[in-house]
């Protein structure tokens, strides 16, 4: 993965929400193509780094592929950190 420009996430059918593949995305920095329409609600999309299919047009994946990391989404690793996760359970 730290070699790749991009992570793919397929959701099962029936399955709901991310899988880690979406935060592997975030936290490594690199781009995602998912199948998951209800990720563009997340707090960390971004339509410069995430490519939603059957939502977004198939022409834009090699742009948003090439393009930089959009990194403004990096505000939200916080959230999603596991020290964070483990104090909200506790």
């Amino acid at each position: 993965m730290l070699e790749s420009r991009a992570i793919l996430e397929v959701n099962q059918q029936g399955q709901k929400g991310y899988t880690l593949r979406a935060l592997e995305a975030l936290f490594l920095e690199k781009k995602l193509i998912t199948t998951n329409k209800s990720i563009i609600n997340e707090d960390f999309y971004s339509s410069n780094n995430i490519f939603v299919v059957d939502v977004d047009d198939w022409e834009r994946l090699p742009i948003i592929i090439k393009s930089p990391y959009y990194k403004k989404v990096n505000r939200f690793k916080n959230e999603y950190d596991v020290n964070k996760w483990f104090s909200n359970f506790f």
